[in-house]
């Protein structure tokens, strides 16, 4: 099994549009897939359930309130796709806020995600995609150093840039937390929202090239907010020939590590 956290310390980057999107060629692909959401903003939650359905969340794991991982795992329309929801905390009375708040740098958790991970695994998930939420805490730490991979999605900004120097040391710590020197991997930088006629981003369009990386440019697509309100996989609708080649590409390059 494989794990990858879909992350970005900021907000309204695509990361949830790429959980989902990634998600659903794997699921293409026959894999077993289980998105979890670790955003109490519940956004990738709200793209594959409704409300009735979320009798538990991931929190009720992470507290442990006499609550069996099955009971949390959702199926979604899709075969051999699964969510592990969070609730809004204002409307739905979610806890994953009062847990990361409370409970996340209490070192009797600092091993949550790693037992969740290979208990996944043992129950035959392919691939375990987290949906990241905008910030950079302990919850968010524990987290990274404990997928597989770290799969960064930024906006064609220049800040995006300039900060990925001081993401790269803050995985170089993850490491250490891991005690692993090769995981997570992070070897592939996703780049959002293409718009070829901004010339600021045009401007930044060769130093993004010119990054170690594996980049994956993505122009900006009508789809994904269409998916978002009909409640469902970008898959099933048109998208532009870029992107879907694009998709493909990044998804098969994460199945190779």
């Amino acid at each position: 099994m494989k794990s990858i956290a879909i992350y970005n310390h900021k907000g309204g980057v695509g990361k949830t549009s790429f959980t989902a999107a990634i998600a659903g060629e794997l699921m293409l692909m026959k894999k077993k897939v289980l998105m979890i959401d670790a955003d109490s903003q519940a956004n990738l939650t709200n793209q594959f359930l409704v409300s009735k359905d979320l009798d538990r969340e991931f929190a009720d794991y992470l507290f442990a309130d006499k609550t069996t991982q099955p009971e949390i795992l959702k199926k979604t329309e899709y075969p051999n796709l699964f969510i592990m929801p969070t609730k809004k905390p204002s409307s739905e009375g979610g806890r994953l806020v009062s847990w990361t708040s409370t409970e996340a740098s209490n070192i009797v958790n600092q091993k949550v995600i790693t037992k969740l991970l290979v208990y996944l695994a043992q129950i035959g998930f392919d691939y375990v995609l987290f949906d990241m939420p905008p910030s950079d805490g302990n919850f968010d730490k524990m987290i990274l150093s404990a997928c597989d991979e770290i799969l960064p999605v930024l906006k064609i900004e220049k800040d995006s840039i300039e900060g990925l120097k001081d993401f790269y040391i803050g995985v170089n710590e993850l490491r250490e937390i891991r005690d692993e020197e090769q995981k997570p991997i992070v070897n592939k930088l996703v780049f959002n929202m293409r718009n070829k006629t901004q010339k600021t981003q045009n401007d930044l369009i060769p130093g993004i090239e010119a990054l170690p990386s594996d980049k994956y440019i993505f122009p900006q697509e009508s789809a994904i907010e269409v998916a978002k309100r009909e409640k469902c996989l970008i898959q099933e609708y048109k998208i532009k020939k870029e992107t879907k080649e694009l998709l493909k590409a990044l998804t098969e390059k994460l199945m190779e590590n």
